[in-house]
């Protein structure tokens, strides 16, 4: 079994204050206290994963060449006046 990182707490965008209870829904108590919402992130002890490679996750699949056909009506913006034609479509992203 892969070794795995360990969730260290919760700890504030803002602040940086760290929270040991995994339960904080409402983001940082510290800084809510001040009238300002700030969302709270998950701290990791990343350790156990020093000596791990990107060949220890495998390869990942590819998607087939042919996948983005069809979807150039949601490749295209506002801003640019023409449709994504079936050659760029096709280009891997």
């Amino acid at each position: 079994m892969a070794p795995e990182a360990r969730i260290l707490g919760l700890q504030c965008l803002r602040c940086r204050a760290r929270f040991d209870e995994p339960r904080l829904f409402t983001g940082c108590p510290r800084c809510r206290e001040q009238s300002v919402a700030v969302n709270l992130t998950v701290e990791y002890d990343l350790a156990p994963l020093a000596g791990v490679t990107r060949d220890a996750f495998g390869r990942a699949r590819a998607l087939p060449r042919r996948a983005w056909l069809g979807t150039s009506h949601c490749l295209s913006s506002r801003d640019t006046p023409h449709d994504v034609d079936r050659a760029t479509a096709t280009i891997p992203l």
